[in-house]
């Protein structure tokens, strides 16, 4: 199976996830988009890199999973993040004590050639 490129917006969506757990912070879809550069209309998108993309390093990496740091507007857990939560036996603060605690040097790939 031939490895994933990270695209440009999953880079930076990679790069401002790690740099919010080291910060400790959570955050939503569309503030997501616009920290990540994408602009104020893409939290869609944002949703799905962080759902797909990101969810799936995660997974095959073995790392805490990063996506427990976005919210939905209501500030809930989207249904894919439950369903990660649910798996792996964790609440979301559980999740998220994980995530900050973590080490995420070299999670990210410093350009568009690092693979998932």
């Amino acid at each position: 199976m031939a490895a994933q490129r990270l695209s440009e917006q999953a880079l930076a969506i990679c790069g401002t996830l790690t740099e919010l757990a080291l910060a400790r912070q959570t955050t939503t879809f569309g503030d997501l988009a616009i920290l990540a550069g994408m602009g104020q209309n893409a939290a869609q998108a944002a949703g799905r890199i962080v759902s797909q993309v990101i969810a799936a390093r995660c997974e095959a990496r073995g790392t805490p999973p990063l996506t427990a740091l976005v919210l939905n507007a209501a500030g809930e857990p989207p249904a894919p993040l439950e369903a990660i939560l649910q798996a792996r036996g964790l609440t979301l603060f559980q999740a998220q004590q994980d995530v900050f605690n973590f080490d995420w040097s070299g999670f990210c790939p410093s350009g568009p050639e690092g693979a998932v």
